[in-house]
């Protein structure tokens, strides 16, 4: 009786257009899910005005639904190695959508909090599993271009994790992205500073990205989405700080250019801790010249 490896069918397969249907569809979800969280930040001035709020309230209510997003993404990721992918993004979006939709009646910052931070458990719990259904269908060759190119949705990123190892190019796009926001808080021409929030929005979302498809990597596909959600949720924890330090930022009234390189910090941060993971292929290596050594002293 003959045995068949499903990973190998999956990971050896051409590209189809099943392949091209499960991008498409994830691809849809994932632009309403980044639309869900963008709309925060357009919401958020007006709110301030209405409700009287200051920086650090407003970077506070910002951080509800990011909070959620860090539970969301270890709830969620756990419980679709139990039930299944499917089950739990359309959890998710019955999540994000209908809490979304009730927090334009919110009446007072505390409501709006609660929702946001309701959304955020769908927001932040859709995308681990969105990446490990399309790791999981798509082929080896393919995998870090179809991960990144249904993620477009969120954001244009670059496609490069196929032609380059992911973690040179998550390091330079991580780099750039600081320098970026470091100059841009000094007084450039119109063109200059277009092209520094360009370069910082590429790095800073395209970076995380490609982390996505880097981390997937690295988790079998019993508890990929297991894996990724908690990854997801431990960076999400940086996110929830980072709003209401901003608004503390802004009320220290220091010089432009300092709130901008602090900005730029955590993310050179992240460069370094790329830096410093230890290649999976690497490993392979050298355990390939261990067994040959074997051999030859068997021999």
């Amino acid at each position: 009786m003959n045995t068949v490896n499903v990973n190998e069918v999956i990971d050896k397969a051409k590209f189809t257009p099943f392949h091209f249907k499960v991008v498409f569809w994830c691809l849809i979800i994932i632009l309403f899910d980044g639309y869900d969280l963008a709309i925060n930040g357009v919401t958020l001035p007006l709110l301030m005005q209405d409700w009287g709020l200051s920086a650090v309230q407003a970077g506070m209510l910002a951080s509800t639904a990011l909070a959620g997003m860090m539970f969301g993404a270890m709830m969620f990721g756990t419980l679709a190695d139990k039930i299944g992918r499917k089950k739990v993004i359309m959890i998710c979006v019955l999540l994000f959508s209908g809490f979304t939709f009730a927090g334009g009646f919110a009446s007072n910052p505390t409501e709006f909090g609660v929702l946001r931070f309701l959304a955020g458990l769908g927001i932040g719990g859709v995308m681990p599993n969105l990446v490990a259904l399309t790791s999981e269908y798509a082929p080896a060759r393919l995998r870090a271009t179809l991960v990144t190119t249904m993620f477009s949705g969120y954001a244009v990123g670059g496609v490069m994790a196929d032609k380059f190892h992911l973690k040179p190019v998550i390091i330079t796009l991580c780099l750039s992205g600081a320098v970026a926001l470091s100059l841009l808080g000094f007084k450039s021409p119109q063109p200059v500073i277009y092209f520094l929030v360009a370069v910082a929005g590429a790095s800073a979302i395209g970076g995380q990205i490609l982390l996505y498809s880097y981390v997937a990597q690295y988790y079998p596909l019993t508890v990929r989405s297991t894996g990724i959600g908690w990854a997801s949720a431990v960076g999400r924890s940086g996110a929830v700080v980072g709003p209401i330090l901003i608004g503390m930022l802004l009320g220290m009234e220091l010089p432009h250019q300092l709130n901008f390189m602090a900005v730029g910090l955590p993310v050179v941060i992240v460069a370094i801790a790329v830096s410093l993971i230890v290649r999976k292929d690497r490993a392979v290596d050298v355990d390939s010249v261990t067994e040959q050594k074997l051999k030859a002293v068997k021999a």
